[in-house]
């Protein structure tokens, strides 16, 4: 119990009194909640298909991170991170789970995103002729599913965890923060794959029609300075 500590004797006898003290059970469980509260508020669906193994992913979480400043963007994100981990270890086998949590943080990170802010900065970029850099728009997610998307998260919101009843294929979403509402919207195959394609690598220097076309549709954008990004991550 005490193995991974330089502790006296006397300084083991005082925290074996604390942990036996009257309530100290209630105080545990109110600490666990307050961790609970932002990842099942924030991934719902994806606790949701963990199910039954929910409890355990959070007891190995909680044993595994030494972070605790529960500020709920920073939670969410390293949950999400263990949880991937988890995924490719085959630990998680569920055929949804990878694909909704994916949805699910890309949906918090747009919640915190400076909307207004970014918006004054891609405006700007409009003004701006002969880049030969682009980036992603910072107000916009994309998402690759491999089931259906709006029936699968439908089936989610009711609170139903699917089984084998969605149908499989190629899906990739938009998620744009222009607006105060996150917007979601399915994207034709030859778009997604070239906004997934440099929301992995972060820029793109290959200039085409395809990419014009983005352009001309705000889904990327000139690349901003890194100043830029800086106040933006704020």
């Amino acid at each position: 119990m005490f193995g991974r500590f330089d502790l006296s004797q006397s300084e083991k006898d005082r925290l074996r009194e604390v942990v036996w003290q009257q309530g100290m059970s209630v105080s545990c469980s109110m600490y666990r909640s307050n961790r609970v509260t932002p990842i099942y508020t924030l991934l719902n669906f994806t606790c949701i298909l963990l199910s039954e193994r929910l409890k355990d992913e959070l007891e190995g979480y909680w044993a595994s991170s030494e972070l605790l400043d529960l500020q709920y963007k920073e939670e969410i994100q390293r949950f999400g991170q263990y949880l991937k981990r988890r995924i490719y270890e085959g630990a998680i086998k569920s055929q949804f789970v990878e694909e909704v949590l994916d949805f699910e943080l890309a949906m918090n990170e747009l919640q915190y995103v400076p909307r207004k802010m970014l918006l004054e900065q891609i405006r700007s970029t409009q003004s701006g002729h002969g880049s030969n850099l682009f980036q992603l728009n910072p107000l916009i997610r994309v998402v690759r599913f491999r089931h259906e998307p709006f029936e699968l998260l439908g089936l989610l919101r009711q609170g139903h965890r699917p089984v084998n009843e969605v149908p499989r294929g190629e899906f990739i979403l938009l998620l744009d923060a222009a607006q105060e509402r996150i917007n979601v919207k399915q994207l034709d195959a030859k778009q997604g794959d070239i906004l997934l394609r440099v929301q992995a690598e972060g820029t793109c220097r290959r200039y085409s029609d395809n990419i014009a076309e983005l352009v001309l549709e705000q889904l990327m954008i000139p690349k901003l300075t890194d100043a830029r990004m800086s106040l933006a991550a704020i």
